[in-house]
């Protein structure tokens, strides 16, 4: 009816409507809102996941049955050795063994005990492959990969468990010679397109694992691969996945792989939409809402966690596609909110089924963050938070810290630095509002830090109440009423962190002038003059606009500077490193996605920029907080 495929991709366009028809005329009908086509795909998978499962229940004697008359079996049961005259060598009698027949490439049992855990056949597999001439090693290793011809998957599997097992320089060079002749292998295939598409489709955590152990130059010859045209006049949608994939590996930085191969591993469908963010959303959502719905405790923190690292994923993808700071920004924070409050639920859930009992703690409970999150920023690798309770019960205090406790066991999972500023001065996460005040009365010349960290803070668990309170007996007693004090405080540390400033600080986005620091800086101060409290952001700018409309250009040009620096760092920290210091030598890749092109000649563009734009954002910093008064 359709077309003489064995294989129906449902992402293809015009396949979706086939498969409606194809429903229609098999007998399926629409129910309300569930279409015919949806019917007949859930029956389908319903039958191919218990198919799946019958097949592997059927096949597991024969795979017993074949491990035990492998012609491998002497190998790893050692008898081989033991054999008059011997001379061989392992890396040799294996590869004589599995090519008894062409395109024999079933290497299962060979593969199973190559990753054993106590990795003794490891071990003895790289030495006595090292023990071979240099030119024997050559012809051997290409007798692995060779089989790449008539079955890449195999190959990439073992290069695989040879890559991650491989912890001494001797065993990473052997997997690097063996995968730069396996690439090889593969761009010399008449349909390499074809084949890396076939390999992503039917292997994509497989082809994940393997990219992710090669070095630099082959990852730049297998990015080449998959870039490569076919022979279709558009690249298909599998192709197209594979470009997407390929490009994180090659254009990405530590600290997003971090949280990319966190989950890539155990979800690989979304290795197959990295391409299309709009599905990676609808993914990420699902695993939100069905969070609930998930029996024990530990397994819901679990795949919160999970739902974090797709998160942070698909936002950090948004933003290398080109997308703007203030659309991260946003998308970024919705989904750190939403990762806090589930947190804190189910650390207190887990807590109360530990103990045996619970605390109604939720109208003396505030949990506020500060820092990047609380201006409603993202990619920051620390998590600045204020724990406060309306008690001095000191069974109510620990039982806040327990809850506190666990979630910044959870959060270090994630990669990041939970961070307390005020836990070092009360030797507890959980402070009261009169140890807060007393301590903001009585400290010192340093008071504007605590001051500033406060101001700039935002509610994520609490109730109204307790944040009026929080409002009017800290930020408007110990903040607004000594606003001009802290005025001056603000205005010296300024002055002092840009005295001398050399060149390193001048290329620091975030401690430099007219950097991110100062923005902050300066947005702190006018809310300290106009007494109000919201997120550093674009929308405190914009309402300075409205409220000082004689300096309104100024304020607008901060706010496109803030865009800027603003993609700028984190483009930084997704492509090259998670460091506020910017090396000019590694801006090509972070200029290519500001649209300049990736050359050496548009990084150059790109810091000529920055430093332009920031000597100019410091010049109207200086001249706008020298006139704020109160």
């Amino acid at each position: 009816m359709v077309a003489q495929d064995e294989d129906i991709c449902l992402a293809e366009p015009g396949v979706e409507k086939m498969v409606a028809k194809i429903a229609e005329m098999i007998g399926f009908e629409k129910k309300g809102v569930v279409s015919a086509k949806d019917f007949l795909l859930v029956i389908y998978y319903e039958f191919l996941e218990n198919s799946m499962e019958s097949i592997e229940v059927l096949t597991d004697d024969l795979k017993k049955h074949l491990h035990e008359v492998s012609v491998c079996t002497p190998i790893f049961s050692g008898e081989i050795y033991t054999r008059p005259g011997y001379k061989g060598n392992l890396a040799v009698d294996f590869i004589r063994a599995s090519t008894f027949s062409k395109g024999i490439t079933y290497w299962d049992d060979f593969l199973e005990e190559l990753s054993g855990k106590d990795n003794v056949f490891y071990n003895e597999y790289i030495q006595s492959f090292l023990q071979l001439p240099e030119r024997v090693q050559v012809k051997v290793a290409n007798g692995y990969v060779n089989g790449a011809k008539y079955d890449p998957a195999s190959t990439m599997r073992f290069l695989v468990i040879l890559g991650e097992k491989a912890k001494e320089d001797d065993a990473k060079e052997v997997f690097n010679r063996m995968s730069s002749l396996f690439i090889d292998v593969i761009s010399r295939l008449p349909g390499v397109s074809a084949s890396l598409a076939q390999l992503l489709y039917a292997h994509p955590g497989d082809l994940n694992r393997f990219l992710a152990q090669l070095n630099w130059d082959c990852l730049a010859r297998f990015t080449r691969l998959a870039q490569s045209q076919s022979t279709l006049p558009e690249p298909s949608t599998v192709q197209k996945q594979l470009v997407a994939l390929t490009d994180v590996h090659y254009q990405s930085s530590h600290f997003f792989k971090w949280h990319f191969h966190q989950i890539l591993n155990k979800y690989p469908i979304y290795i197959r939409n990295l391409h299309n963010n709009a599905k990676l959303c609808e993914i990420t959502s699902g695993f939100y809402s069905d969070l609930t719905s998930l029996a024990s405790i530990n397994e819901r923190i679990e795949r919160l966690g999970d739902y974090y690292d797709l998160e942070f994923v698909r936002v950090s993808l948004l933003a290398m596609a080109g997308a703007d700071s203030e659309q991260t920004d946003l998308e970024f924070t919705e989904f750190c909110d939403n990762y806090t409050h589930a947190l804190f639920e189910f650390c207190q859930q887990d807590l109360h089924l530990s103990l045996g009992y619970s605390m109604h703690t939720r109208d003396m409970f505030a949990l506020y963050a500060t820092g990047g999150h609380a201006r409603e920023q993202g990619f920051d690798d620390d998590y600045d938070m204020i724990v406060i309770l309306d008690s001095t019960d000191p069974e109510e205090i620990d039982y806040c810290n327990k809850i506190v406790g666990k979630m910044n066991s959870h959060i270090l999972k994630r990669g990041i630095l939970p961070h307390h500023r005020f836990a070092d001065l009360f030797g507890s996460y959980v402070m009261s509002f009169d140890q807060l005040a007393e301590h903001l009365s009585t400290a010192g010349e340093e008071v504007f830090v605590d001051q500033s960290q406060l101001l700039n803070s935002r509610m994520l668990v609490g109730s109204r109440k307790l944040e009026a309170k929080f409002q009017e007996e800290i930020i408007g007693r110990q903040i607004f009423a000594r606003g001009q004090e802290y005025l001056e405080h603000m205005r010296a540390e300024m002055e002092s962190r840009h005295s001398g400033e050399n060149g390193e600080i001048q290329n620091d986005i975030k401690e430099c002038g007219g950097g991110l620091r100062d923005i902050e800086m300066f947005l702190l101060m006018y809310e300290t003059k106009y007494k109000v409290r919201e997120p550093l952001s674009r929308k405190f700018l914009r309402r300075l606009v409205e409220l000082e409309p004689e300096n309104a250009e100024h304020f607008i040009y901060i706010e496109k500077h803030l865009d800027f620096i603003k993609n700028l760092r984190d483009l930084y920290r997704l492509k090259v490193a998670a460091h506020n210091v910017i090396d000019p030598d590694f801006l090509p890749p972070v200029a290519a996605s500001f649209g300049y092109g990736d050359s050496t000649e548009a990084g150059k563009k790109l810091f000529r920029e920055f430093l332009d734009r920031t000597a100019q954002a410091a010049a109207i910093i200086n001249l706008l907080i020298n006139k704020i008064s109160i």
